[in-house]
């Protein structure tokens, strides 16, 4: 079985993969998860890659995924991930940049990827699947805290994700 580990500034989001997904594991990005990864030892994991945003946290996931399951994992980055990077400073397109450029060849290019968290991102991939560029804007929550601290008759609220969603979403991957 296939562990995919996807590390962003709020949340990390571990995936088990064997023909299809079978569990995903949302937990926050910080120091706190060894019990979390604990509930993945029950599978059998052979293979693992990690894509980090967050490079404090690279060499502890990495370190253990070694402990836990007594395999390497594959550290994604610009040099290794078999995705044409078509600008200036390649080595400066996160991970999740070139992540959703993989996603985006398996499903048909050109495309424009919008992809929403701590950072909202904008991905150009042009018709051979090479990332050409894009753009990066605050996330949702930083725009709205900043919105609504600057503009003096709007008022503070929550930002939450609809109910059905979450139901679907938490049906479809028991943990």
């Amino acid at each position: 079985m296939f562990l995919a580990i996807d590390i962003g500034n709020t949340h990390i989001s571990c995936g088990i993969h064997n023909k299809k997904w079978i569990q995903i594991l949302r937990i926050p990005s910080n120091l706190n998860f060894w019990n979390s990864l604990l509930k993945l030892k029950k599978h059998n994991i052979s293979h693992a890659a990690i894509s980090s945003v967050v490079p404090k946290l690279d060499s502890i996931f990495e370190e253990s995924i070694r402990n836990l399951f007594h395999i390497d994992p594959f550290m994604i980055n610009y040099k290794n991930s078999g995705i044409k990077l078509k600008v200036d400073k390649p080595n400066e397109v996160g991970t999740d940049r070139i992540c959703n450029t993989a996603a985006a060849k398996k499903l048909g290019c050109p495309a424009i990827i919008g992809d929403i968290g701590s950072a909202t991102n904008y991905d150009v991939i042009d018709e051979n699947g090479a990332f050409i560029g894009g753009a990066i804007a605050p996330g949702l929550e930083t725009a709205a805290h900043n919105l609504f601290e600057k503009a003096a008759l709007l008022k503070e609220t929550v930002l939450t994700i609809p109910h059905l969603l979450t139901l679907e979403f938490d049906s479809q991957y028991k943990q």
